[in-house]
């Protein structure tokens, strides 16, 4: 049994796979800009994590021919194992005060874990906190803190300096987090992580947390 889930950039592009004995499996059919070797090397780094590290992330499931990923003319197949859970909302955060303890927790250990997994693949990273990007945002009414930090993570990223880079999620927030009954998180959407200075994922983390609510979110 095939059914289309929500998310994805594409309205066809994440189905929950039901198998006759009951499994669960997430079928990610995708349109990629990097190349195939890259996104092998992002799926290989994830199944580093998941079974080395044991990490809390899906498990990618190789195929007949032990491929990571198949390509189909201009699009990626993979299928990964489903994780049962919620997208943390507004009001789950308001009683969980340990989440965001737990997400930097987890963010530390990706980096960890990045800096031994060694890659061949280096690509341009894509980068958005330029200050040309920054100047087009609206951003109003932000907990000064927060804005504070960011601005600080913008600086060092675009001040080119020599900092420690690795694999990097490129897209570590709250939507991309699934929290399970038990209150465990997992941290799913590997396909955007690209080469880049650690610090851009926590700068990531911060501006979704700064625009957000502004976004109804």
């Amino acid at each position: 049994q095939l059914n289309l889930l929500e998310g994805g950039f594409r309205p066809d592009e994440t189905y929950l796979l039901i198998t006759t004995d009951q499994g669960k499996y997430v079928v990610k059919y995708i349109e990629y800009s990097h190349s195939l070797e890259h996104l092998q090397s992002i799926l290989k780094f994830e199944n580093l994590l998941h079974d080395s590290y044991e990490y809390p992330c899906p498990q990618i499931i190789l195929s007949n021919k032990q491929q990571l990923v198949i390509r189909d003319d201009n699009r990626f197949l993979f299928i990964q194992t489903f994780v049962q859970g919620i997208e943390p909302t507004r009001e789950i955060l308001d009683k969980d005060d340990i989440y965001l303890h737990k997400m930097g927790h987890l963010l530390a250990q990706w980096r960890m874990a990045s800096r031994e997994y060694s890659s061949s693949i280096q690509i341009e990273e894509d980068r958005e906190l330029t200050d040309q990007w920054w100047k087009k945002q609206t951003i109003h009414n932000v907990d000064p803190f927060l804005l504070s930090n960011f601005l600080e993570c913008k600086y060092l990223i675009n001040l080119k300096a020599n900092f420690e880079r690795g694999l990097i999620h490129n897209d570590f927030h709250t939507n991309n987090s699934i929290v399970t009954n038990d209150g465990n998180i997992f941290i799913i959407d590997f396909v955007d992580a690209c080469e880049s200075v650690f610090v851009a994922d926590l700068a990531t983390s911060l501006f979704h947390l700064l625009v957000d609510q502004q976004n109804g979110e």
